[in-house]
């Protein structure tokens, strides 16, 4: 069951940072490419398109 949960989080993360990050990029007119999902949630959450507390996956709360 953990493995199927692993799993799945892994290719939820992969759309997201495939389709969605890179379209949200895309909306705000960020130059720069940013090939890896890291790069991608750090440059979000720099321009303030995303929470702080999302980008560090809400760590101390």
């Amino acid at each position: 069951m953990v493995d199927q949960f692993i799993m799945r989080f892994s290719k939820l993360q992969n759309a997201i940072g495939a389709k969605l990050l890179p379209s949200v990029l895309e909306l705000t007119k960020e130059p720069g490419d940013y090939p890896a999902f890291i790069d991608k949630l750090n440059r979000l959450e720099k321009i303030g398109a995303i929470p702080i507390n999302l980008a560090e996956g809400e760590q101390g709360q």
